[in-house]
């Protein structure tokens, strides 16, 4: 059996930063590839801020009347899920639901509403809440391939803020399960 062999590499850029007067300026870096899947990552000592999101509140309170995902209007405007697959119609975990998609890009094609906030900001998503929606996510899987192993593929979408399909605030995520992986997985 042949050696995993982990790869990595330091290096590092220069520059003339304007912030200190033009000075010759050097950031180091590290390029690793994971052995598996030959992906290649960069590990930087810096961090990116990021950016504050402002909201309109009248724009935010206005989108609630017709937002589906909201717990007052979820129930009477999002699909169940055939007895098959869940006899209870919705998949619940903590503050999470999880539904088939109205508009369906694959057999099983589901949408998790990580909250029952109509909008988080990104300091208020918690650790609770992305664990809430991926063990949801995960239970969804699980049922699937134990009526059909061959549907062993799943990937899982994130939208933040409004998105073109539905014009609300609430924080989802899309699920789709296959029999073979999305392109990207295969080139993998």
């Amino acid at each position: 059996m042949n050696k995993i062999e982990f790869y990595r590499r330091k290096d590092e850029a220069w520059f003339l930063d304007p912030k200190e007067d033009f000075a010759r300026k050097s950031i180091s870096f590290e390029m690793r590839r994971d052995p598996l899947t030959g992906h290649i990552s960069r590990i930087v000592s810096f961090r990116r801020k990021i950016p504050e999101i402002k909201v309109n509140e009248e724009v935010l309170e206005a989108s609630k009347k017709n937002c589906p995902f909201c717990p007052e209007q979820l129930p009477a405007l999002t699909p169940l899920f055939i007895p098959e697959i869940a006899s209870e119609g919705r998949l619940e975990r903590g503050g999470a639901s999880l539904f088939p998609n109205s508009f369906p890009y694959a057999r099983h094609s589901w949408v998790v509403v990580l909250s029952k906030e109509h909008f988080l900001s990104l300091d208020q998503l918690s650790t609770e809440v992305l664990m809430d929606g991926f063990l949801v996510a995960q239970e969804a899987t699980a049922r699937v391939e134990r009526r059909d192993p061959t549907f062993s593929y799943t990937s899982i979408n994130w939208n933040y803020l409004p998105n073109r399909v539905v014009d609300c605030f609430t924080l989802t995520s899309r699920l789709l399960s296959k029999r073979r992986p999305r392109h990207r997985m295969q080139r993998s």
